[in-house]
């Protein structure tokens, strides 16, 4: 049986910024401090860097920069998964600076072809994020995202690569319609994790056997352990690391306050938080505890 004293935690999607931010050395040791054992790294859009994406060379510096920072993590005691990706905003960005739709294609397929060979080549355990927009759209933007999105979904499944996605949260078809595109190719659900899904929609995903993340937001986190299946879930921060930017943030190092909170009040166990924390970590992201 878990007791606290001998429970891990687990960040499965957050950003490290050594430009802006704290970056991943100082962020991995408050997280070992707090008994934090994996951290799923995730590189950030290329603005947040301080680069302008006009080019694979340019991309390639973005990557050079993420690497580090995931081997940094590594460096001082965390287990990493190091995922880099092109976020859906990013190809808004390009859109709104002027690149042709179809030389923002054929980068975005550029950068994704050469993250997925990264991948096989071990340099990156996953691609991500990759998908479509949350936020209301122009149409051509949303087409171009969808586009890009089925390409590492194939990209994934050849390379037998993990995917972690930025979707929409809509109940009723966020979960369908990736459930159809996969067996449009014949892909693989365990190697799609969806990143920051919300009450409800987490339950259509978990329904279809797809691994999920959801933020630790104390209230929203209390919903989703009362009404959804724990098997397939993963608990995020989704942090950032830009100290000047005021919103609702949660730091990776204040997760384990937060499960543990939520157990006082009675809304899970340690058993529980055990197994998702650690079991169904090790089974999404092919990890040893």
């Amino acid at each position: 049986m878990s007791t606290e004293t001998n429970l891990s935690f687990a960040d499965a999607h957050l950003h490290t910024n050594p430009v802006k931010g704290l970056g991943a050395e100082k962020v991995a040791k408050l997280m070992i401090e707090k008994n934090l054992w994996f951290a799923a790294i995730v590189s950030l859009p290329h603005w947040d860097y301080g680069i302008e994406l006009k080019s694979m060379e340019d991309y390639r510096k973005i990557f050079d920069i993420h690497i580090g920072e995931c081997l940094k993590a590594k460096q001082k005691g965390l287990v990493v998964s190091c995922f880099a990706g092109l976020h859906p905003a990013e190809i808004d960005r390009l859109i709104d600076k002027g690149m042709p739709h179809e030389r923002v294609f054929e980068l975005s397929v550029q950068i994704l072809d050469f993250l997925f060979k990264s991948c096989e080549e071990g340099v990156i355990q996953g691609v991500g994020e990759v998908g479509r927009q949350h936020y209301n759209v122009r149409p051509d933007k949303a087409l171009i995202a969808q586009l890009v999105l089925e390409h590492a979904i194939m990209k994934s499944n050849e390379h037998d690569c993990l995917l972690q996605l930025h979707m929409e949260n809509i109940k009723g078809f966020t979960a369908w319609s990736m459930k159809l595109l996969l067996e449009k190719i014949n892909g693989k659900k365990n190697l799609i994790i969806f990143h920051h899904m919300k009450p409800g929609v987490i339950e259509d995903v978990n329904k279809l056997g797809f691994f999920t993340t959801t933020p630790a937001h104390i209230d929203s986190l209390e919903v989703v352990f009362k009404r959804s299946d724990i098997n397939y879930l993963l608990i995020e921060s989704d942090y950032t690391d830009e100290p000047s930017f005021k919103r609702n943030i949660i730091e990776p190092w204040r997760i384990p306050d937060i499960e543990k909170e939520l157990v006082n009040r009675g809304v899970i166990g340690l058993d529980e938080l055990y197994r998702i924390n650690i079991d169904n970590v090790e089974k999404a992201f092919d990890v040893k505890y």
